[in-house]
């Protein structure tokens, strides 16, 4: 194998987890915008991002058996399928202040591309927008989830506003409904070689949909690799 280093010189990668470091406690960019959804107008500044972060993590740790949920322990997996949305990226950081790991699927799957994903990654839950909700479903059952349980392996990545009642009355809960009294979680620490920790796998999406792709560290790694 070859490898080819970038011109660059080399960065020096803190052994922090993201979180931290895009979130640091001296942060005086607190009012600056970090998401804006350009068909509804929603925005989220970086301190209501951060909030709105950690209130995820708080319910997807503590939350969710208010709901009749199982919590999702530390170290433990969940899969998002979800398409570019304002609710994707704030609970992929959430995830990562709450030492959970996130399965990332592709939007184009497949009921049955799913289902491999599913099945390799293992998953306790299944996050996925509302207009996927279909697919997912039947990827569920071609893993033979009994019907019993599907509800409770699926969280909707959906605000209370964007659910409809049709979803609501087969009994799907959203994001909003494992957020506790909007309590926070104070985000886990990753220092030291605990920062190399595995946070996001993804999955090839442009050839057969079930080769598995490359893992992502819990520390800096990714945010290096983006943006330098």
């Amino acid at each position: 194998m070859t490898v080819y280093p970038s011109s660059y010189p080399p960065v020096a990668v803190p052994d922090i987890s993201l979180f931290s470091f895009l979130f640091p406690e001296d942060d005086g960019l607190h009012d600056d915008p970090a998401f804006i959804d350009p068909i509804s107008g929603v925005s989220y500044t970086r301190a209501q991002t951060q909030a709105r972060a950690r209130m995820i993590a708080f319910g997807l740790r503590n939350g969710m058996e208010r709901q009749g949920l199982m919590n999702v322990s530390r170290n433990r997996t969940i899969l998002i399928f979800s398409p570019n949305c304002l609710q994707l990226p704030v609970t992929l950081l959430g995830a990562v202040a709450g030492g959970i790991k996130v399965s990332m699927a592709s939007s184009n799957y497949t009921s049955g591309e799913l289902a491999y994903q599913i099945r390799d990654s293992g998953p306790t839950h299944v996050l996925v927008h509302p207009s996927l909700l279909s697919i997912a479903l039947a990827a569920l059952e071609a893993l033979k989830v009994h019907p019993e349980d599907i509800a409770r392996r699926i969280l909707l990545l959906a605000s209370t506003e964007e659910m409809t009642p049709e979803i609501r009355s087969k009994g799907f809960l959203c994001l909003d409904d494992i957020i506790w009294d909007k309590k926070q979680l104070w985000t886990e620490r990753f220092d030291g070689e605990q920062a190399h920790m595995t946070a996001f796998t993804f999955y090839s999406s442009g050839t057969t949909g079930e080769l598995p792709g490359y893992d992502t560290q819990i520390g800096l790694t990714l945010l290096i690799r983006i943006f330098h």
